[in-house]
């Protein structure tokens, strides 16, 4: 599986709400994380969520433009993931899609045709900024992880745009699916996390 599929059932995976108990806790420095991952001048409004895969727990209210997700219900990782409330209604169609067994080709072609069919528009560009961490032994936090930023920008093309289609060098900005609802721009970079 490539990273862009990775990095689809992550953003996927954290944007589901399903019914089941909420135990966990959220760690402090998880907050931090999570929260450090929405654009600075709109990190104070962000609403935070805690995940142990099943319901979601408010954590910190606010209205603000975001939302981040913190999940732990793999006791070997955490993931993060804040998205512009704009993406909601489309995180939830690829969700359902997902669940229904849905994948690659079949997936990008029905994706645009549910999108119209159920009204969902994504005014552009908007942002998805996601990182899934690698736990130490004793749940220790490692020194660096891989954050993976999604500007969703519908029906942009690489000529319109002048953005390449193809990774251009390891983490560099490029555009996937140009033409299509589902187009935007992708990037990554190596963030430190551990001993703040």
């Amino acid at each position: 599986m490539n990273r862009y599929w990775l990095f689809r059932a992550f953003a996927i995976l954290v944007a589901a709400c399903v019914a089941a108990p909420l135990e966990a806790q959220l760690r402090p420095e998880y907050e931090e994380l999570a929260l450090g991952l929405v654009p600075v001048a709109l990190r104070d409004g962000a609403r935070l969520f805690l995940s142990d895969g099943g319901d979601l727990r408010p954590v910190r209210h606010s209205d603000g433009p975001f939302t981040c997700v913190t999940d732990v219900s793999d006791p070997t990782r955490v993931s993060f993931s804040c998205y512009h409330e704009d993406l909601h209604e489309f995180l939830e169609l690829q969700e359902g899609m997902v669940a229904e067994g849905l994948r690659g080709a079949a997936f990008q072609e029905q994706l645009c045709d549910r999108m119209r069919s159920q009204g969902i528009a994504i005014p552009s560009p908007r942002l998805l900024v996601t990182m899934n961490v690698a736990l130490g032994p004793d749940g220790e936090l490692p020194d660096a992880a891989t954050v993976w930023h999604l500007l969703q920008m519908p029906e942009v093309t690489s000529s319109s745009s002048g953005l390449a289609e193809e990774e251009p060098y390891p983490g560099g900005p490029w555009l996937h699916n140009g033409g299509t609802c589902d187009a935007h721009l992708m990037w990554s970079e190596r963030r430190s996390i551990g001993d703040r």
